[in-house]
């Protein structure tokens, strides 16, 4: 029986490759922080009031007096009608009247009052204010982080290639079973014939003395 041989060559090759590391990296970064306080400052506030006060003063006023004055009129007096307004009239004379009346005039006349008048008043006082107050100051600090980066790197490889050798050959007998026939003699008898049986040996026939028969197998 044979069977294949697989014969393996290799051989090393160096192949260029990129690889991704990393570096670190620091920057220097500024911020700000700023922090509130409250300042308390004093704040002096005046302002004004108004008060009242009187004094007297002299008033110049004026007083209504009235004059008589009067004047002579004369009227005409007609005696009265009698029998209804029918007939002589009758003889009307002339009187003199006086006649007096009240004429207004008005004189300046001077009083004493009291009047009123606001007089500003100036208070101050002292008030406390607070006052935010805001500080900033710059803080420094160094960040440090990773950047990758690709390196050219060469890597030593095994490259190998299979091709079929020489068969591998060894000699295996191979046992086949064989069949025996055998016959009985033949007697008269009214028993019905049989026919011969046939036995399957129990041995094996041993294996032909010129030559062995092979069977060539192959794996893989």
């Amino acid at each position: 029986m044979c069977t294949p041989t697989i014969e393996r060559d290799c051989e090393d090759v160096k192949v260029k490759t990129r690889t991704i590391q990393t570096r670190e990296d620091c920057v220097e970064v500024v911020r700000t922080v700023c922090t509130e306080t409250e300042e308390v400052v004093d704040n002096m506030v005046c302002y004004y009031v108004y008060n009242m006060e009187k004094q007297e003063a002299k008033a110049t006023t004026v007083e209504v007096q009235f004059d008589t004055n009067c004047v002579d009129e004369t009227q005409k007096v007609c005696p009265k009608q009698k029998y209804g307004g029918y007939g002589h009239q009758g003889h009307c004379k002339e009187v003199k009247n006086e006649i007096c009346y009240n004429v207004p005039k008005v004189n300046p006349s001077e009083t004493t009052v009291t009047v009123g008048y606001p007089v500003p008043e100036k208070k101050c006082e002292n008030k406390q204010v607070k006052l935010p107050k805001v500080k900033c100051d710059e803080v420094s600090e160094k960040k440090c982080f990773q950047l990758p980066y690709t390196a050219e790197e060469t890597q030593t490889l095994k490259r190998c290639s299979t091709r079929l050798g020489h068969p591998k050959c060894e000699q295996t007998p191979i046992l086949l079973p064989k069949q025996i026939c055998t016959s009985k003699p033949y007697k008269k008898s009214t028993q019905v014939h049989k026919e011969p049986s046939y036995h399957s040996s129990s041995h094996h026939a041993p294996p032909p003395s010129q030559h062995h028969p092979h069977i060539t197998t192959y794996k893989g």
